[in-house]
Order: structure tokens, then sequence, then C-alpha cells
């Protein structure tokens, strides 16, 4: 085979082993993922501590109002994350108090003043637990889980008032504890009268 003919068909191979070598490269370069959209608010930012939830009933927003706003000032978090937890914590008749306008805005400040306005009412606040501690329910039957319902449920409505900066006194004392030990059947009731000091008030 001459020389010159050799010499083309090496260039010839070279140049198919060159051209395959980039093609293959292009492919790789071209099955790269691509970089995905950055995510929604919602997918970006969990926090790591529990939130608190509302659910509406008035008696529960104090409360809730001090831990969420505790927690939301430690984070340091923009308006539009505060506002898609707040959002997130409203539950049951609080649900769906925030509307879409609010919602797009990002504006954490309005919706909550509209949260503020609707539910920081300290006078029905306080009359909500007044009659939590009116109506509790009677335990007829020497039931542990019942007493401690009761129990629990008084207590709530208790520290309801305190933490309102409704002070507990004397007479205050007196009349929730008779409230309390009025709901207790006739044996309940027998036995715990039989704890007591003669002649001395018993103590919340």
């Amino acid at each position: 085979m001459p020389d010159d003919v050799e010499e083309d068909l090496a260039q010839d191979e070279a140049f198919h082993t060159l051209y395959a070598t980039k093609a293959a490269k292009v492919v790789v370069i071209d099955k790269k993922p691509t970089p995905e959209a950055s995510p929604p608010v919602s997918m970006q930012h969990h926090l790591s501590i529990p939130m608190p939830t509302f659910d509406g009933q008035y008696e529960h927003w104090p409360k809730f109002k001090a831990l969420f706003l505790d927690i939301m000032a430690r984070t340091n978090e923009s308006d539009a994350v505060k506002l898609h937890h707040l959002n997130k914590a409203l539950q049951e008749k609080a649900a769906g108090i925030l509307n879409a306008s609010l919602l797009n805005g990002n504006n954490f400040q309005s919706a909550w003043d509209v949260l503020v306005k609707r539910f920081e009412n300290s006078r029905l606040i306080g009359e909500k637990h007044i009659a939590g501690l009116l109506q509790q329910k009677h335990v007829p039957k020497q039931s542990a889980k019942e007493l401690r319902t009761l129990a629990e449920t008084c207590k709530s409505h208790v520290d309801g008032l305190v933490f309102m900066k409704q002070s507990i006194d004397s007479t205050s004392n007196l009349i929730i504890t008779h409230l309390l030990t009025s709901c207790l059947g006739a044996e309940t009731r027998k036995t715990w009268e039989s704890s007591l000091e003669n002649g001395k008030f018993p103590d919340l």
C-alpha cells in the first residue's frame, strides 16, 4: 500500500477517534442533571422545634400568642416564612381566617393584626375561663381517669386566669375549690373530706 494512502488512513482513524472522544464528552455533559428550581417557602423552612397551634378558642389565644411570637423572635425568618408558619398554626375554628390577599401579600404584621383584633379580648377570655370552671363535668363514680380530667380542666382554667394576671386570692381559692369538689361523687367526696384537717379551709 502506498505511503500516502497509509498516511491518509492513519489521519482518518485519528480524526474518528478524536470525534468519538469529543462526542462522548458532549453526551456526559448533556446528561448532567439540570439545576432544580428553588422550592417554595413551605418546602424550604422546617423549624426544628414544634410550633404551637391555635384552634380559635378565645381562652387559648394568650398562650398561643406568647409562644408563637417568642419562637418567631428567635428564628430571624422573613415575613413570608413567618406568615407560612402562622397560617399553618391556625386550625379548627381558626383555619381559613387569613384570606388569600393577606397570604399573597407576604405581610406578616398585617395578618397578625387581623388575629389580634379578633381574638385579643381580655374580658371575653376571662369569662370563657370562668364559664369553664362553672361548667365542669360531674364525676359520679370513682374513676381515676375522669378525676384526672376534672383536675386538669380546672387547672387549665385557673392557669389561664393567672396568665392574664388575674390573681387567685383566698376567697377565689375557696370558691374554685367548692366548684371542683361539688363535681365529685358521694364516695369520692367522703374520702376527700376524711383527708382534711378539721375546721381548716382546704387549699386549692
